[in-house]
């Protein structure tokens, strides 16, 4: 298997002389160790617990690499900090800040996790609440209501949420399009385009 090849080449590495050899005679402690619901947390048998976090991370990846990602995470904030690992709190004001008439604004969904009342709560506090804010959760055949949302909402200054864009991937090239039409002359500066979506390989890139 790939995982004993990958042994294989880790004992010809100087830090691991002998780790085979102990492997194949210690056949029950390393299975311990592999059948731990946490390995990367377990000690490792006999001496090679006195191995550097690194290179414990190297036995890791040859016996158990379901397990490399937590263990390079935790790796990672012993060596440098979580703030290299957790991601940063959402600040939905500096992000209106940064952005403009001609830029949709994207939020990328995960379980669990749905923007859409700190949106509206936001867009209350700035202004456009109530009828200067409109939104539609996208499907079939609501592509076209959404297209006239936009266009009217361009032209007057408000906002518009389209929900759930990755469930209309047929209408996302026609959302492109709309978007590369945003212009300075024809778009007020006050209008923004909000989309929520789920990680999705149609989503267009331009957008």
């Amino acid at each position: 298997t790939q995982s004993t090849w990958e042994l294989c080449r880790m004992c010809n590495l100087a830090p691991f002389k002998g780790f085979l050899k102990h492997f194949e005679s210690n056949l029950d402690a390393w299975r311990q160790y592999y059948e731990s619901k946490d390995p990367q947390e377990a000690p490792l048998p006999a001496q090679w617990n006195s191995l550097d976090i690194f290179r414990k991370l190297i036995v890791l990846r040859c016996i158990r690499p379901d397990k490399l990602v937590p263990a390079v995470t935790a790796y990672v904030n012993a060596k440098l900090g979580d703030k290299f690992t957790q991601p940063p709190t959402f600040d939905l004001a500096r992000s209106y800040t940064d952005s403009n008439a001609l830029a949709p604004l994207i939020f990328v969904l995960s379980p669990g996790a749905d923007p859409t009342m700190a949106l509206l709560k936001f867009a209350d506090d700035m202004g456009f609440g109530g009828q200067k804010f409109n939104s539609i959760s996208l499907g079939q055949g609501q592509g076209p209501i959404a297209e006239r949302m936009i266009i009217k909402a361009k032209a007057e200054g408000t906002w518009v949420l389209l929900q759930n864009c990755h469930l209309a991937v047929s209408w996302m090239t026609a959302l492109e399009k709309i978007c590369e039409g945003f212009t300075s002359d024809t778009t007020n500066n006050d209008f923004r385009l909000w989309l929520t979506s789920y990680p999705s390989p149609k989503f267009p890139v331009t957008v």
